[in-house]
């Protein structure tokens, strides 16, 4: 792995000073000192994440895993930087490759927990409820004391129709970790014979599209960050969140318009 003290004194200089310019909040123009970094250092991986996390900040999801795509191998032994990579992936649309890259990091840095709960929800996503079920339990037995994991296998019990292992399951989430008021009140009902009301793991796997979204939103969403956001609330209308966020963004841009537009593709028992 590259580290800065083996980086050629151009490429370095470039580097610290796309650096000083985010640490300004002038993301845009750290770009050119980070691409004049990298003609030097092609495989300068601080620089190539750095260059990621500006085009994710900018809603360039694709441009952010494009920045990635040639240190991926030299990475595979850094757990936290292949998260980060599987992250990137997701939010690029790169779904499958997010599953490779996550479960890839958890191999390396097993206390990882957000890493295999992503990797457990794609398999979800990708493959089905028995797949993520043969995920879960794989990666409990990896580590036994993830809690996420034994709710998580609960709502796959549930799913599956295995009600007696599904009790068992959020037993062990509350044991593991008794301020999961969630994980509890999933138990509760349970017990009272109730059915879940929604896929959980479905809704999980959209609360990262949504806090994504929050965080474009933060960053002033960009042209880019607007489309992307579009986007995931074409895939997961169900998340009204998604829609404050494109209406207050065209609101305030003077596109009342298109805000009235979105607005009315939200069918009215959600509004």
């Amino acid at each position: 792995m590259k580290t800065t003290n083996s980086i050629a004194p151009p490429g370095l200089a470039d580097y610290h000073r796309a650096l000083d310019l985010v640490a300004r909040n002038r993301h845009q123009e750290a770009v050119i000192p980070l691409r004049r970094c990298l003609a030097e250092e092609p495989n300068f991986i601080d620089a190539r994440f750095l260059l990621a996390r500006i085009h994710r900040r900018q809603g360039r999801r694709h441009d952010a895993f494009e920045a990635l795509g040639e240190i991926l191998t030299a990475i595979a032994n850094d757990g936290e930087a292949l998260a980060e990579a599987a992250e990137i992936a997701l939010f690029a649309g790169a779904e499958r490759e997010a599953l490779r890259l996550s479960e890839a990091a958890v191999k390396r840095a097993p206390r990882l927990d957000a890493a295999r709960s992503l990797a457990v929800l794609l398999a979800f996503v990708l493959k089905g409820a028995p797949a993520a079920h043969r995920a879960v339990k794989r990666h409990l037995r990896e580590r036994p004391t993830w809690g996420q994991g034994y709710s998580y296998l609960g709502f796959l019990e549930e799913t599956l129709g295995r009600f007696p292992a599904a009790e068992e399951a959020y037993q062990s989430a509350v044991e593991i970790d008794p301020t999961d008021s969630v994980t509890l009140e999933h138990l509760k009902r349970l017990w009272r014979g109730e059915l879940l009301e929604e896929c959980v793991l479905a809704k999980a796997y959209s609360d990262l599209f949504v806090h994504e979204a929050r965080e474009l939103a933060a960053a002033g969403l960009p042209v880019k960050g607007l489309e992307a956001v579009e986007e995931w609330f074409g895939r997961f209308p169900g998340r009204i969140e998604l829609l404050e966020i494109l209406v207050e963004a065209c609101l305030a841009r003077g596109h009342s318009r298109k805000a009235l537009g979105l607005i009315r593709r939200v069918p009215k028992e959600r509004m």
